[in-house]
Order: C-alpha cells, then structure tokens, then sequence
C-alpha cells in the first residue's frame, strides 16, 4: 500500500487555472513542450523572459494552506534597485507532489531580479506522461533539456531545486559542466528517510498506526520498481564530485530534510549552508525578505553578471 501511494503522487492544485493563464499572461510567461532527442519523454515547462523594463509588479506573495502547523504565508517586496541585478536563466524544479505552477509567483520575483525563468515538469509529474523519475532519472533528461533550450555557454544558468527537485539539480549538474550554481531548497534526504519524515510531519496519526519499518520497506519497493537504489537517492554521493557555488536553505528541525545533517555537509568547501528554523520544509518556495537577503548575497557573491558588474565593466 506505501509503494502504491509513492508511485502515484497526488497532484496538490493552489491556483484556478483562470488565475494561472492571467497572471502567466501578465508576465509573458509561455506554456512549451520539449521532447528528448535521446529517450521517448518529453518535458512539459513554463518559459519567461527577464522582467526589468516595468515588471507587472515588485510585491510577490506564496501561501499554502494545510490545515495545520505547515500553512504558511511568504511575502517580498523588491526595491527597484533590485530590478534586473542579474541576468541569465534560472531553473525552477519542484518538488515530489508539484508542478511546475508551484513556482509561479516565485518565479516572477527571479523574472524581476532579471532572470530568465524555465519551469520544467519532474518525471511522471504535472502534465509529463514519463515514469516517475524520484529526483534521480530526471537528471540526464534535464541536462539534455537544458543544453537544447539555454545557451548555456553564453550565460549564467542556475538550478534552484526543492526538496526532491533538489536531487534531481544535483544530478542533473553532475551530467553538466556549464551550470553556473545551485539553490538547494530543503533538500531532500535519502528516499525512504525522508518519506517516513513526510510521514511524521504531515500525517503524524497515520504514522501512528503505519510503523517506520513499514514505510520504509515502501519507499524501497517503489525505488526498486522504478530500478532506482536508494544509495542513488543520496545526495552526498554526488555533492563531492560538484565543484560549482552551492547555496542550501531551510529548517533544521525539517525531517524530510537532509540540511540537518550538519556532519554530511562539512568539508563541501563550495557550499554555503543557512539554516533559518522559521520555515518548513514547504515554506521555503516562497521568498520572504529573509530569504530574498540570503539569495541577493548569495548571488551577488558567485555571478559574474550582475548589474553592477556589468556597469563597471563598460
């Protein structure tokens, strides 16, 4: 019954489609499609240009309602200062459970810092009609999206992943050599700790009467359906081999989260790691001043093309 409900993840609607296609609209953000070269899938995505002549709007808001302790709201305003900062292409890639219109408003505040904005459907998620890809599959898809849509030799590009997105940028930047940075946004752990953590989290009665033995023999099944091991569900397999800036966000009291695992990260020299106990491990696809002070620093400290390095340059 737990390998059946992990391999067919229930799709969670937070917007009318009638506000999506305005606001999408709005924003000049277009619906695509890409099919692979390579395999038989095709990638469903959003593409938006860089916002900075008069973006639609400088306020973004997320919120998500739960019912529980993990509703959240999450507002930024930018100065128009931050207007066009940077430039290059951002890559949105949600999470187990999402889509790709998860990131909207999210993703018009990367319109806004100048960004391209790419928002790509995970493997047997959203609108795709490939098997699920549990973050590891995805990787030499993405990377071959990537390098037909971006000319990545000529601009920065950037992967900003949650959760189990997260894994999937990690290995989609190992199969890369031209991705400028990561954002790891809760980052997921090792598949079936992080499931029996979903479980704790969001559903703490069923937990009680499903033992963690029990979810974690599921998680197992589902990975081995899919010719998955759970060893490729863990990050810290790959992270060493990344010599890339890496930017990771989240709470350390987050269970689905690898962020807590302070002993696993020391040593990775290119990762800067902030903890902020204030989010969830859902909350942080919004933007708040908080995270928008930590991605601005971040950013301003690895891209070569920001604003005022353009500016000093000419």
């Amino acid at each position: 019954m737990v390998a059946e409900r992990i391999e067919s993840p229930t799709q969670i609607i937070h917007y009318e489609q009638a506000t999506l296609d305005a606001e999408y609209a709005r924003w000049g953000v277009i619906e695509k499609r890409w099919c692979s070269e390579v395999s038989n899938y095709c990638i469903p995505y959003r593409d938006g240009a860089a916002a900075i002549q008069h973006p639609p709007s400088l306020s973004f808001s997320v919120s998500r309602d739960f019912g529980n302790q993990f509703s959240f709201l999450k507002e930024v305003t930018l100065s128009p200062e931050d207007v066009g900062e940077f430039s290059g292409t951002v890559v949105l890639i949600h999470g187990y459970g999402a889509k790709k219109e998860s990131w909207m408003n999210t993703g018009f505040y990367f319109q806004a810092l100048g960004f391209r904005v790419i928002e790509p459907d995970l493997m047997g998620q959203g609108e795709s009609q490939a098997p699920l890809g549990f973050g590891v599959r995805d990787g030499d898809l993405l990377a071959e999206f990537i390098e037909q849509i971006i000319p990545v030799a000529d601009e920065p590009v950037y992967l900003v992943g949650h959760s189990m997105g997260a894994l999937a940028a990690v290995k989609t930047a190992r199969q890369m050599d031209a991705i400028s940075g990561l954002i790891l946004l809760a980052p997921m752990d090792r598949f079936d700790r992080a499931t029996i953590g979903v479980a704790h989290m969001f559903k703490p009665r069923l937990s009680k009467l499903v033992p963690d033995s029990s979810i974690k023999a599921g998680a197992e099944l589902a990975l081995s359906r899919a010719g998955i091991t759970l060893e490729q569900t863990d990050m810290f397999a790959d992270l060493p081999a990344l010599s890339v800036p890496i930017l990771t966000y989240g709470s350390g009291m987050d269970l689905a989260s690898n962020i807590r695992r302070t002993e696993r990260w020391q040593g990775l020299n290119n990762v800067t790691r902030v903890i902020n106990n204030n989010e969830t491990h859902m909350s942080v696809i919004g933007i708040s001043d908080t995270e928008h002070a930590v991605l601005k620093d971040w950013l301003s400290q690895t891209s070569l093309f920001t604003k005022n390095h353009l500016s000093a340059g000419r």
